[in-house]
């Protein structure tokens, strides 16, 4: 079920961030609903860790040091890990290689509705992703390895993104750091259409891609 979360806070009495990083006391992250964050810092920073965290992705033995604040609740990661499963990460690798339709709907083809159909083109009619659609690939037909460029498939994660409207949306800091127009224009895109969605963008330097309510220095 989809997550209904209207504040997040993320904190640490006392942790180390980053490969061989010094100790850090009382860190914060602190998100709302609809809000856009950017967490900078220089490579080796901790920002993987951070957006890993974020995204249920990391073990919870690694992640002892976390507590959440969920809608005014307290939680520590281990139960934070079993409920955030709507969040979507948009990480460096995509992970499937499957049919367009059949990863954005986890159904098969055969018993998708035509509305569902529908919705799906909608999104992808949009100017940086209608290369999904082009000669069919998106619908129906298998992709083979290396069909796609790791840019077209960052674009097809925000394609993603923006079709099922989950409630955290968390931006690795490849995608930003590369500064690829496509990539910028599309997440400029997705940030007004998805209004009650926290946006959090990861990257090594600051940047204004979005109309961030927040940025934090790591």
């Amino acid at each position: 079920s989809k997550l209904s979360l209207k504040s997040l806070i993320l904190k640490s009495a006392k942790i180390r961030l980053g490969r061989g990083g010094e100790y850090k006391k009382n860190v914060e992250f602190d998100f709302s609903a609809g809000s856009r964050v950017l967490i900078v810092g220089k490579e080796g920073s901790g920002k993987s860790t951070i957006a890993g965290t974020l995204a249920g992705q990391v073990s919870p033995s690694r992640a002892k040091a976390w507590v959440f604040k969920f809608n005014g609740a307290r939680l520590l990661y281990s139960k934070w890990f079993k409920i955030c499963k709507s969040i979507y990460y948009i990480a460096p690798e995509y992970r499937t290689e499957n049919t367009l339709l059949s990863n954005f709907t986890s159904l098969d083809e055969s018993k998708v509705e035509s509305k569902e159909m529908q919705r799906l083109i909608d999104v992808l009619k949009y100017e940086h992703f209608s290369f999904l659609i082009e000669s069919g690939r998106a619908i129906g037909r298998s992709i083979g390895k290396n069909s796609f460029s790791s840019v077209e498939k960052a674009l097809m994660q925000i394609a993603y993104a923006l079709y099922r409207k989950p409630p955290v949306v968390i931006l690795d800091n490849i995608w930003l750091d590369i500064d690829d127009k496509r990539i910028n224009e599309s997440l400029a895109w997705i940030e007004s259409k998805l209004p009650d969605t926290v946006i959090v963008c990861f990257s090594s330097k600051d940047n204004s891609v979005l109309n961030y309510d927040k940025k934090y220095n790591i």
